[in-house]
């Protein structure tokens, strides 16, 4: 008896309906169902489905509140009155978040209305975010540890503060989230690729069709997985 299971590569592909028992279903670059199984857990591949029927919602909502509170931050913080090396960093990293919900919101739209189709142009979308976003991430992150390193010399050692802490040094540090964050990136580029599926024509089809999708690269499995390993630690 033929089983249909479903399964969400998260954030990096398309969903996909895999055919356990059919020889012609299945990924060219046979990265396989078992394989998410035992690297995520029975457990949390349930609960990525339960939760994945929501998730485009609630990403929605975030994502939208989320462009309104940057907006405005952006607003207030380049206000004369507001203009200071802190809020220059605060400035930056609101930037760099508001530029990473708006790009999820196409991202969100299309899979919760449009997203059995999987052409090829979408999982060139799909590619695109992954990175776009990832990189997005990357700045936040970098300036949100500048600030906290500027708040402990505040702290810390306050009589430098002034010396240390200063809108030139402020610029320097916002530049190089951005200049140098899509270089710490380099291995997710080459960590995912493009693949495909054929699915075999029904009885109401005339033929089969092709669904692309993101899926780990080959260079990202060569080796043993380095390339993966690699990104995985650099990421966290």
């Amino acid at each position: 008896m033929e089983t249909t299971e479903y399964y969400n590569e998260s954030d990096f592909s398309t969903d996909i309906y895999l055919n356990g028992t059919s020889p012609g279903l299945r990924f060219d670059s046979n990265y396989t169902l078992d394989y998410a199984r035992n690297y995520c857990g029975a457990g949390w591949t349930r609960f990525q489905y339960t939760y994945g029927s929501v998730h485009g919602y609630f990403s929605l909502v975030v994502c939208f509140f989320g462009c309104l509170a940057n907006l405005l931050n952006l607003i207030v913080l380049t206000r004369k009155a507001m203009i200071s090396p802190t809020n220059a960093i605060l400035t930056g990293l609101a930037l760099a978040d508001l530029l990473n919900m708006i790009e999820y919101i196409p991202f969100a739209v299309y899979r919760l209305y449009v997203h059995r189709r999987y052409p090829y142009g979408w999982a060139v979308f799909i590619l695109v975010h992954s990175n776009f976003s990832q990189v997005c991430h990357t700045i936040a992150i970098w300036l949100t540890l500048t600030l906290a390193v500027w708040r402990y010399i505040a702290v810390g050692q306050p009589q430098r503060c002034k010396e240390l802490c200063t809108m030139v040094r402020a610029k320097w540090a916002i530049a190089s989230a951005y200049l140098f964050s899509p270089l710490v990136c380099t291995p997710v580029y080459f960590s995912f690729s493009i693949s495909s599926i054929t699915i075999p024509r029904s009885e109401n089809e005339t033929e089969s069709s092709t669904k692309y999708f993101v899926n780990m690269s080959q260079s990202a499995r060569a080796y043993n997985g380095l390339l993966e390993k690699i990104n995985f630690w650099i990421y966290g």
